[in-house]
């Protein structure tokens, strides 16, 4: 059984610029990827067109055009690559947020301090909601959204079980 897909096709007046934005935010959310300018695409399920029918109105509000469609690829290879361009997509985003870590693990060395320990703390927890808000939006998960979310769980653990050692604490 093919894949059904939900595509959005629009035009933005070209001003404000801040429209495009705001549009390319939306789909970002609801973890849209754009075959060519103007021409995004989801999965076809019921929450993700009602997400895409909402861009639509919100494009068509500000003076834009937007259509919103089902569709099938017309070839087996041309689902894969669109599978493909959805993974590269979350493969990028949780790379992003992988290359973070090394900087953060350490700051978190065995010498640092309270403040450090803080800091650390609030970056983690940064670092986590984007990689839960990733989830939320990959469609196609890749093995670098397990390995993020796995070290970050180490992570948390290492500053838990410093956080016990801290004099003051309980």
């Amino acid at each position: 059984m093919k894949r059904e897909w939900v595509l959005l096709v629009y035009k933005i007046p070209s001003h404000p610029t801040r429209l495009r934005a705001q549009v390319w935010r939306r789909l970002q959310r609801c973890g849209a990827i754009y075959l060519q300018n103007s021409v995004s695409i989801v999965p076809a399920t019921n929450e993700l067109a009602e997400n895409m029918q909402w861009i639509a109105d919100e494009i068509r509000e500000v003076g834009g055009e937007a259509y919103v469609f089902r569709a099938t690829a017309t070839s087996p290879e041309q689902e894969r690559q669109i599978e493909r361009l959805f993974g590269a997509a979350s493969r990028a985003q949780a790379q992003k947020l992988l290359d973070a870590l090394p900087a953060l693990e350490r700051r978190m060395g065995r010498t640092a301090g309270p403040q450090d320990l803080e800091e650390a703390e609030d970056e983690v927890r940064r670092i986590r909601q984007a990689a839960l808000k990733l989830r939320l939006r990959s469609h196609f998960p890749v093995p670098e959204e397990e390995a993020l979310h796995k070290r970050l769980r180490a992570m948390r653990e290492r500053l838990d079980r410093r956080a016990l050692r801290r004099p003051g604490r309980r």
